[in-house]
């Protein structure tokens, strides 16, 4: 929670201070580790004492960070719909879904309209489309798929990509601004794919895959949707995507840097034991690269 309470603040000029345990040696991190961690997927000493402290019967504390957590979102939403900083108020209140993975109430898909989606954005037709050639870009530069994806909600971006069907391969073609957008760490030239394989389900991976999302685009960095995944540990996406793309290549490195997606896996965020043993033992990736 410190991290979130760090990442979501206003300045962010203060880093973490990240104490593992009693014997651990303490570190400072980055705010921006908050994107790799969740507060639903951490060991809670309640849950390993099976709740119970002496004679007393104790309440989760899982749900009550997530309590917590859900309150910090909301007021920095809410502070940034009052700011009319529309872009990173929309990315936050989107990716809700992702900062709250693994609490006790699960994400499902939402049930809305596409105009009610819009009304949580709030979206205003004078000036979010008002790009006759692509009225799915907001006054941010921003794609409103971008947002459902990032909202991992399947039955809104089937519905976005339903409503502009007869132009598929220029909303397809969208990539993240030129400039990025450095508040959740995603590169200039960022695809749907990568911010589905960061962030979303299998599902809504391969719903944009069957839509014609292509899938050796790569961001400003050279990283591809594969390597996306692997920042964030997402190992039900890495097998789907191996499963579907059986020759893939797995050791391809990204321009920049020389990583490939087993480097990327070892080194960005934790709790990739699983993710890591996948790679090595099915996918057969070389342990020998070096950058």
């Amino acid at each position: 929670l410190e991290i979130f309470a760090s990442y979501l603040s206003r300045e962010k000029i203060h880093p973490a201070l990240l104490i593992t345990s009693a014997t651990g040696i303490p570190e400072w991190i980055s705010p921006m580790e908050a994107q790799k961690l969740a507060v639903g997927m951490c060991d809670f000493t309640c849950c390993q004492r099976n709740h119970k402290f002496g004679d007393r019967i104790v309440p989760c504390d899982r749900g009550i960070t997530r309590g917590i957590l859900e309150k910090l979102i909301d007021a920095k939403v809410k502070h940034l719909f009052k700011t009319e900083n529309m872009k990173l108020a929309r990315l936050f209140h989107c990716m809700r879904q992702w900062w709250l993975r693994g609490s006790d109430v699960d994400v499902e898909d939402s049930k809305l309209s596409l105009d009610d989606f819009k009304s949580e954005l709030r979206w205003n037709k004078n000036i979010d489309d008002h790009d006759q050639r692509a009225p799915w870009i907001d006054r941010s530069g921003m794609s409103i798929l971008a947002y459902g994806v990032l909202r991992n909600d399947l039955a809104i971006v089937k519905d976005i990509l339903k409503v502009f069907k007869s132009d598929l391969d220029r909303l397809l073609s969208w990539r993240y601004p030129i400039e990025g957008v450095i508040e959740i760490g995603f590169p200039s030239r960022t695809a749907y794919l990568m911010t589905a394989m960061f962030f979303s389900r299998p599902e809504v991976v391969i719903t944009l895959l069957e839509a014609g999302a292509c899938p050796y685009d790569v961001d400003t960095i050279g990283f591809d949707a594969m390597m996306f995944a692997c920042v964030s540990g997402r190992l039900d996406n890495v097998k789907m995507w191996c499963s579907r793309f059986k020759d893939w290549k797995i050791d391809t490195r990204n321009q920049k840097f020389g990583s490939t997606a087993l480097n990327i896996a070892l080194y960005m965020g934790p709790r990739k034991l699983d993710l890591v043993k996948y790679l090595v033992r099915e996918s057969h990736v070389r342990i020998s690269i070096c950058i």
